[in-house]
């Protein structure tokens, strides 16, 4: 039995959107950003001249990361506001549509097929655990991966582009972020400036391409409307304010950029908004667990599995059993032959980190492995609120902005 067929009917529907080369994406952005500013590690993507004609010549750019702040998002906003008055393009994003696995490709113009983190949460055998990813820490005691042995260059295998020998490079990101390992590995090690407001973060930019005396690029990580979806929903008041509060920061800062700056904003994903009875819940005592090798990892509309030799045929009846109504199930060579980690062969260090099975969300479905964890922690309930790491559209479309 196989849902390849079923997986790909959803994809010819329109239901879900398919990761592709052939259609302008995050990788293609990332490209052309590179080329831009003279990247020495920068590959040639099919849609990389399409974006960069849009971005035009320029001699200091704003790469804006709304995180969050999809096509659905900007659809709700009024229409002749910053944002959606400047949308140029409509880009595809990369699978999962996870945080992690975005800023990743982002950062080193590589699909996840290359650049190895598959997801939120990353099986890293080199430390026989789950770690979640994009804090450098093991999932089950957030014990830093460097304290167990671990080589951030083992974690982050592809050398970020984001880090120009040709122009001046800097980065803005809440202070919380500011030094930790992936905000340096994505980077590319140029110089991190924290922020407490935005409006702070924007003045600092304005400021600084003034000053300049030579070319700059500038990275602004926001957070805003990730955070107030996931809390509140992407139909709340919290989320449109947050949204606008994006939206007037870009329009301060386009009017006091000199001539010849350019803003581009894109965002890592949208988000889906989920019912408390659209989500499946295992636990280590769960009858699954027993045809697996290790416990399972991922993001919640994409869970992977590492399936014991022999017990294949168990674990499929078993889980589709269960589970079909919410989730395809999909081998580790269907996923590589439907190529949903982007084009090319999966790197050795993604072949590692795939397991032998993935979980894909039909929709607003989610998993959530319930993992042991060495601190007694208040278990949050899911209410009606947002998720995201699948491929509804509202995860996959998101803005390309250049004003």
């Amino acid at each position: 039995m196989s849902d390849v067929a079923e997986l790909l009917a959803a994809f010819e529907s329109g239901e879900l959107l398919r990761p592709s080369p052939d259609t302008p994406n995050i990788v293609d952005l990332a490209s052309a950003v590179g080329g831009l500013v003279g990247a020495s590690t920068t590959i040639h993507t099919p849609g990389r001249d399409v974006l960069a004609g849009l971005i035009g010549p320029c001699d200091h750019l704003v790469l804006v990361m709304a995180d969050g702040l999809g096509m659905s998002a900007v659809r709700a906003m009024d229409p002749d506001s910053f944002i959606p008055s400047h949308v140029a393009a409509e880009l595809l994003t990369v699978f999962p549509s996870s945080t992690p696995v975005v800023l990743a490709s982002l950062a080193t113009g590589r699909w996840p097929a290359q650049h190895g983190l598959p997801a939120w949460h990353v099986y890293l055998e080199e430390i026989d655990a789950v770690s979640t990813i994009i804090k450098y820490v093991r999932r089950s005691d957030d014990k830093n991966l460097s304290e167990l042995g671990m080589d951030p260059r083992d974690a982050y295998t592809v050398p970020s582009l984001m880090e120009s020998p040709m122009w001046d490079t800097a980065s803005y990101l809440p202070k919380s972020l500011v030094g930790s390992d992936f905000s340096t590995y994505t980077s590319g090690s140029s110089p991190q400036n924290g922020y407490e407001k935005l409006g702070d973060a924007v003045g600092a930019i304005s400021d600084r391409v003034k000053r300049a005396s030579s070319n700059t690029i500038s990275h602004l990580y926001i957070p805003d409307v990730d955070y107030a979806s996931h809390v509140a929903g992407t139909s709340s008041p919290m989320a449109q304010g947050a949204a606008g509060g994006v939206d007037r920061a870009l329009a301060w800062l386009e009017n006091a950029l000199p001539r010849g700056a350019r803003i581009v904003m894109t965002a890592d994903h949208g988000l889906v908004d989920y019912a408390k009875s659209e989500v499946y819940w295992i636990d280590p005592s769960d009858p699954l667990m027993a045809y697996v090798d290790h416990e399972p990892w991922g993001t919640g509309r994409t869970m992977i599995f590492a399936c014991k030799r022999g017990a294949e045929a168990d674990f499929e009846g078993l889980f589709r059993e269960r589970f079909r109504e919410g989730f395809y199930l999909l081998t580790v060579n269907e996923l590589k032959e439907l190529k949903l980690y982007g084009p090319g062969p999966l790197s050795p260090v993604m072949a590692r980190r795939v397991g032998t099975h993935m979980a894909v969300s039909k929709g607003a479905w989610l998993m959530d492995y319930d993992y042991p964890k060495v601190r007694d922690e208040v278990q949050e309930e899911h209410e009606a609120v947002s998720q995201h790491g699948g491929m509804t559209p509202a995860e996959m479309l998101v803005p390309m902005v250049v004003a």
